[in-house]
C-alpha cells in the first residue's frame, strides 16, 4: 500500500530535515600542545626569576613576561579554537559552521560538490627483506584493520570540496579566504578552482556529507575522486 506524502497543507510537500554533520573541533590537539608549552616556559621561568638574584632574575623575568604574553592571547582565544565545526546541508543550501560564526551558500551559488581523496600508491609498500621490516609489515596489517574496524582511514586524505558557481566566489565568501584552492578540477568541463575542507579521517563523516548532497541536491553531486599524493 503506497501513502500518501506528508503535507504542510495547500499541496506542499513536508521537505527533508537538515542533514547537519559534525566535524569535531578543529585546534583542541594543537592548542592543548601549545598551552603546555607556554605553561612550562613561564612556570620555568618564573621559577628561575624567584630563586636567583641580579642578572640572571632579571633574564628570568624577561623570558617569563615574553612567553606570557602569547599565553594570555591563546587563552582569551580558546572557545574559538576549541570551536565545534559542522556542516550543514538543507533545502537552502550549504552551510558551514564554526562555533558562533556561520557562511551560508544558498544551493545557487554552488555549482558542484565532491569528495578528493588522496591515496598512498600502492608502491610505496616495500618487500620485507628483514625480520625487522616482518615486524613493520605485521604492525601495518593491524593498524589497518583496526582502522577499518573503527571506519577511520589512516592512508587516505579526505576533503570535501565546493565548487562555486561563480569565479568571483572568493570576494563574496571572504571568511573563507583560508579553503580557497586552485588546482586541476576532477574532471573535464569544471573550473579549476574550489574551495577545500579537510574532513576528519573518518568515512561515516564523508558518508553523511554525501547523503546531505543526494537529498538535497544529487545533480551536483561529483562523487568521489582521487587526488594527487602528497606524501
Amino acid at each position: 500500500m503506497a501513502y500518501p506524502t506528508p503535507h504542510t497543507g495547500y499541496g506542499q510537500a513536508v521537505p527533508p530535515p537538515p542533514v547537519r554533520v559534525g566535524l569535531g573541533r578543529s585546534n583542541a590537539v594543537v592548542t592543548a600542545c601549545i598551552l603546555v608549552f607556554l605553561c612550562l616556559v613561564v612556570g620555568t621561568a618564573a621559577r628561575g626569576a624567584l630563586n636567583s638574584t641580579g642578572s640572571a632574575r632579571v633574564l628570568g623575568a624577561g623570558i617569563g613576561l615574553v612567553f606570557a604574553v602569547p599565553l594570555v592571547m591563546t587563552l582569551f582565544a580558546l572557545p574559538k579554537f576549541l570551536a565545534r565545526r559542522f556542516v550543514v546541508l538543507d533545502v537552502a543550501g550549504l552551510h558551514i559552521l564554526h562555533g558562533k560564526a556561520a557562511v551560508s551558500m544558498p544551493w545557487s551559488e554552488v555549482y558542484a560538490v565532491g569528495l578528493g581523496y588522496g591515496q598512498a600508491p600502492a608502491d610505496e609498500r616495500k618487500l620485507p627483506t628483514s625480520i625487522e621490516d616482518v615486524k613493520g609489515v605485521v604492525k601495518d596489517y593491524t593498524v589497518d584493520k583496526v582502522s577499518e574496524a573503527l571506519h577511520v582511514s589512516g592512508k587516505r586524505r579526505i576533503v570535501l570540496e565546493i565548487i562555486p558557481a561563480r569565479p568571483d566566489a572568493q570576494q563574496q565568501y571572504p571568511k573563507l579566504k583560508p579553503y580557497w584552492k586552485h588546482q586541476p578540477p576532477p574532471f573535464a568541463g569544471l573550473p579549476p578552482f574550489q574551495w577545500a575542507f579537510p574532513l576528519p579521517p573518518v568515512v561515516s563523516i564523508a558518508h553523511e556529507i554525501e547523503r546531505g548532497v543526494r537529498t538535497f541536491q544529487p545533480q551536483r553531486w561529483l562523487g568521489w575522486y582521487p587526488r594527487p599524493w602528497s606524501g
